[in-house]
């Protein structure tokens, strides 16, 4: 299962908790869930694009550090989502939302640091110069 699909499964089966709970119909939970899907879905789509690339034999480009950086996002947002609105779960109660926090935490390193990415996509597709580059 790809890194994004975790983090949708686990925005999913949070969503299911607070619903059960009876505490998913404040504004704030829903638009907090709202961003973290839209956030798992641009990874998904992202992703996608770069496995497209790969299969047709597209030049190499910037997507692969922006599906990067984009499931270092999702990872984030659905961490930040279960955090803010079921933190109990990270008290014990609920090991594979633990898992998946523990995880977030370390994902800007796993994907090949965030930083390096955020590095490529400058200069690969915004042109910039890299570090130690004088104009």
């Amino acid at each position: 299962m790809a890194r994004y699909e975790f983090s949708r499964r686990m925005l999913d089966r949070g969503v299911a908790t607070l619903k059960a709970a009876g505490r998913w119909e404040a504004p704030a939970v829903q638009e907090r869930a709202a961003r973290a899907l839209m956030l798992c879905e641009a990874a998904r789509l992202l992703v996608y694009r770069v496995v497209d690339g790969k299969a047709r034999y597209l030049a190499h480009d910037a997507f692969p550090s922006v599906a990067r950086w984009a499931i270092v996002q999702a990872d984030t947002g659905v961490n930040e989502f279960l955090t803010e609105f079921l933190p109990e779960g990270l008290i014990g109660k609920d090991s594979v939302q633990l898992a998946h926090h523990q995880r977030a935490i370390a994902a800007g390193i796993a994907s090949g640091a965030a930083e390096i990415q955020l590095n490529l996509i400058a200069r690969r597709w915004l042109g910039l110069p890299g570090e130690g580059h004088k104009q």
